[in-house]
């Protein structure tokens, strides 16, 4: 109905279901469509500040959505496997395992406002292009296991680089930013790495 605010696991696990809707004075869309596996378009209203987990386990979605004031995109579209688009609103400041496990995206984005990127696009095993916003403070395990993965990118607010770029195994190019504190096996197992580089502020280097 037009009144409804929050969609809180409304069609959770609702395997048949193939239409996703939202009305317009929805703001929670926490948990809406997980495991919804037959669903294959996306919707999200203009008033969505919060989509966790509201997608994820959707093996059918293609393409993704944000809406222009969601501020927290935390597992979204994860293990969405079928997924070969990536988006990120204006508004988004924590894109923590938005699309982690997406076995399928090809491109990463990142908005101009994102904060957190802990295990955003972790496991993404055929993304080939890296990006980091100059707002991003955290990158633990962004990109933890892209195999596909051939340069890197990271931002000057960047502090936390810890086991972002590990199990990369065609990274051939190492960034780091001027702010970053925390490099705990960042490069673990990228075995063609061929230049390595670390910022002055660089306290802890373990693995």
């Amino acid at each position: 109905g037009p009144n409804v605010t929050s969609m809180t696991n409304t069609y959770r696990s609702c395997t048949n279901l193939t239409t996703a809707v939202c009305g317009n004075n929805v703001d929670r869309m926490y948990d809406t469509y997980i495991d919804c596996t037959k669903l294959t378009t996306p919707v999200c209203g203009d008033n969505v500040t919060g989509m966790y987990t509201t997608y994820s386990r959707c093996k059918n979605l293609t393409t993704a959505v944000c809406g222009p004031n969601v501020t927290v995109m935390y597992q979204t579209y994860s293990d969405c496997t079928n997924l070969t688009t990536a988006v990120c609103g204006n508004s988004v400041t924590n894109m923590s395992y938005t699309y982690y496990n997406c076995t399928n995206l090809t491109t990463a984005v990142c908005g101009d406002n994102v904060v957190n990127m802990a295990f955003t696009y972790s496991d993404c095993t055929n993304l080939t292009t890296a990006v980091c916003g100059n707002n991003v403070t955290n990158m633990r395990s962004t990109y933890y296991g892209c195999d596909n993965l051939t340069t890197a990118a990271c931002g000057n607010n960047v502090t936390d680089m810890s086991v972002t770029y590990a199990n990369c195994y065609n990274l051939t190019t190492a960034v780091c930013g001027p702010n970053v504190t925390n490099m705990f096996y960042t490069y673990g197992n990228c075995y063609n790495l061929t230049t390595a580089v670390c910022g002055p502020n660089v306290t802890n280097m373990y693995h």
